[in-house]
């Protein structure tokens, strides 16, 4: 984790839980930046840097702050408001994570999401469509095992609807097959509007399904750490810790949330016991080297199929991802041409040759034979160490 990281770090301690903190003068502002950018905390970050610095070099990015929270003020209320629309219609929505995690910050409008997401019964989703057609969206087909259809909006941005909380492999290989969800969901004002969220204890799990999610996909960010550790403290006086612990214990993640927490009594300011410090700073060192979903593809690609078959074990973990998978069968079959060059067939990369690399590829499988790099490559960086050593495995 470098120096630059950790100051990015106990900044964010100072944007939301007050903790002391003044960043060197000579701070590289525009490293700093960066790397908030990458974990979508720059406007926390920025707040707090013009509160410390106020120099030149923190002002001449006031006027891009000042636009960044006023989109994201604009985005967030078109989205609710379309959502309160849809309820309106008898279309019950679910809001999740979002402006909802967003609620639990000191500052939400500095909390700033891309996208929203919502939960429907899945006997409403052509009604839901057909209505966000008409309102201007457009609107991506959802493929037969997906679990969310991507609409988009030039002024709302991309509303993700969900007819599942997760893909069946998450479902079934992650989180185990458990039921996770037992709440009914509850009424709760967001921003002026009334919206539906889940039940508090569901909510919390949710938060923490969605963090591990990503941390085995692509990679986890600071914001899915802090938004679980802000939604603690906002119901901490609501949520049953002994069934949540439990729940962490049967899926192998309570290791895993120590070491959150962990990392939030460090760097942010939390009330928990420092159990597991240096695990705490590799966690984060591999959030910094991922960013906020993981955008280092190249490295990490392959690493969800793997780390599933650690867990779950081979035969389940293919059977379940090529039958139920999200991806198309025909994208299942004939990979993109980034993916056939990050499974070793190095030829590829001249398009003309594509279709040899595809019937190499189906002979390899009919074979057996395991002639590609891919399960090399996707524990590059030593991450599959790290989930053995949080007891995930």
């Amino acid at each position: 984790m470098t120096h630059t990281f950790k100051q990015m770090l106990r900044l964010l301690g100072a944007a939301i839980n007050g903790v002391p903190f003044s960043p060197e003068r000579g701070a590289d502002i525009p490293k700093l930046r960066s790397l908030a950018i990458s974990q979508s905390v720059w406007p926390l970050v920025y707040s707090e840097l013009e509160k410390q610095l106020g120099n030149g070099a923190v002002k001449a990015y006031e006027t891009e702050f000042l636009e960044t929270a006023a989109d994201g003020l604009q985005r967030s209320y078109f989205q609710l408001e379309t959502i309160s629309e849809l309820n309106a219609l008898g279309i019950k929505c679910c809001l999740l994570k979002g402006a909802h995690a967003a609620s639990c910050y000191p500052h939400p409008e500095l909390r700033i999401s891309s996208d929203a997401d919502i939960l429907i019964d899945p006997k409403n989703e052509e009604q839901a469509i057909e209505f966000l057609r008409k309102k201007g969206y457009d609107v991506k087909e959802r493929a037969q095992n997906d679990h969310h259809a991507k609409a988009y909006h030039p002024v709302g941005g991309l509303l993700e609807v969900h007819v599942r909380l997760y893909s069946i492999p998450t479902e079934q290989l992650v989180l185990d097959g458990l039921d996770l969800y037992r709440e009914e969901w509850r009424l709760e004002n967001t921003d002026g509007y009334d919206m539906w969220v889940l039940g508090v204890n569901d909510g919390l799990m949710y938060l923490t399904a969605h963090y591990i999610k990503h941390l085995v996909n692509e990679g986890g960010g600071i914001r899915q750490m802090l938004d679980l550790l802000l939604y603690i403290k906002k119901y901490k006086n609501q949520i049953d810790f002994d069934a949540y612990k439990e729940m962490l214990v049967r899926l192998k993640y309570d290791k895993l949330i120590d070491v959150v927490k962990t990392a939030g009594a460090v760097y942010w300011g939390f009330d928990y016991p420092v159990k597991y410090p240096e695990l705490a700073d590799k966690l984060l060192s591999d959030s910094e080297e991922g960013g906020i979903f993981g955008f280092d593809r190249e490295v990490k690609n392959g690493f969800y199929s793997l780390y599933c078959q650690k867990r779950r074990g081979s035969v389940k973990a293919q059977a379940l991802m090529y039958l139920k998978g999200e991806t198309r069968l025909i994208r299942r079959i004939f990979p993109s041409k980034l993916h056939m060059l990050q499974c070793g067939y190095a030829y590829a990369k001249h398009t003309f040759l594509l279709p040899l690399a595809y019937l190499h590829r189906i002979a390899d499988k009919l074979l057996k034979r395991d002639i590609t790099s891919k399960a090399r490559a996707a524990d590059d960086g030593g991450r599959m160490k790290l989930m053995n050593e949080l007891g995930m495995i």
